[in-house]
């Protein structure tokens, strides 16, 4: 197997922008998104996926409903909401590509115990510090 990439693969590479990824990645983190408080990043991640081309849809997922299924594994705070976000592309068929992930945070705990302030995202050696990137 040779090592060229396939002109799909090629394209996929190229259409990369690491200055937009930085860009949007700081913007989200920088939204205050502790558990039981998601609206405002859920908000801002339907935003991009539509900037991004993807069909969106928000449902408004009720915690004391799911909270009563045997396997639901608890939460760490009472909620109210549990907004969910999804982005899909090539809506009708075709091969698909799932990307599941949370977007809320614990509590920041003493804030003069953080080496950067952790709602404003710093470069720091390389790496992004705030509150929620793991580097």
């Amino acid at each position: 197997m040779s090592g060229a990439l396939s002109p799909i693969e090629q394209a996929a590479v190229d259409s990369i922008d690491p200055a937009r990824i930085e860009r949007e990645l700081r913007a989200i983190l920088a939204i205050q998104s502790v558990t039981g408080n998601e609206a405002a990043v859920q908000a801002a991640m339907a935003e991009l996926m539509a900037a991004a081309g993807l069909e969106v849809r928000q449902v408004a997922t009720d915690p004391g409903l799911l909270a009563i299924d045997p396997d639901w594994p608890g939460s760490e705070v009472e909620r109210t909401t549990l907004p969910v976000v999804i982005g899909r592309a090539g809506v009708g068929g075709g091969r698909r590509v799932i990307v599941l992930g949370h977007v809320d945070v614990v509590p920041v705990g003493d804030e003069s115990l953080w080496r950067t302030p952790p709602w404003t995202p710093t470069l720091v050696d390389g790496a992004i510090h705030a509150r929620g990137p793991s580097t």
